[in-house]
Formats: C-alpha cells, sequence, structure tokens
C-alpha cells in the first residue's frame, strides 16, 4: 500500500520508501505519485529502463496507472509489479 503522495523505488540503502535490489535496478529507478486521487509513475533516469505493461517508458515522462497495470523494472528481466485494485 502506497501511503505516500511521492514513493521511491530503488535500490539505495536510503532515500527510498521500497528498496528493490534485484540486478539492474537503480539507486532511484521509479516515482510513483498520487495525484488528485490518481497514480501516476515515472522512470527517473534509471540506467535500465522500465516497461509498463510490456512497452519502455520515457524517462522523466508521468503515466497514470489503472488496475492491472505491470511495471517492470531493469529490462524485461527485470522484477514486475502489478497494480491492483
Amino acid at each position: 500500500m502506497i501511503d505516500e503522495a511521492i514513493f521511491l523505488i530503488g535500490r539505495a540503502e536510503e532515500g527510498v520508501h521500497y528498496q528493490e535490489v534485484a540486478k539492474g535496478v537503480s539507486r532511484v529507478h521509479l516515482e510513483l505519485e498520487r495525484n488528485q486521487g490518481k497514480l501516476q509513475v515515472k522512470d527517473v533516469g534509471s540506467r535500465n529502463g522500465t516497461y509498463l505493461n510490456g512497452q519502455l517508458m520515457v524517462a522523466y515522462k508521468a503515466y497514470s496507472l489503472q488496475a492491472g497495470d505491470k511495471l517492470q523494472l531493469a529490462s524485461t528481466e527485470g522484477p514486475i509489479y502489478e497494480l491492483v485494485g
């Protein structure tokens, strides 16, 4: 559950809300933001990218998330997160 207005995911030991230690994940990889009741996601310039429903995200561009959307960090071999309703 994301309770913060901005929630950061990355491999850093400090400065992120969730530490993901999978290979290829950047120190600060992904930002989730709750904006006017909607959830948005941004890849914050990660080295290996993030995929939203199989499509490579453009770094620093905000994407709206819907229930069932899947985020995959650090190429097609990285961890997958699914947004549940």
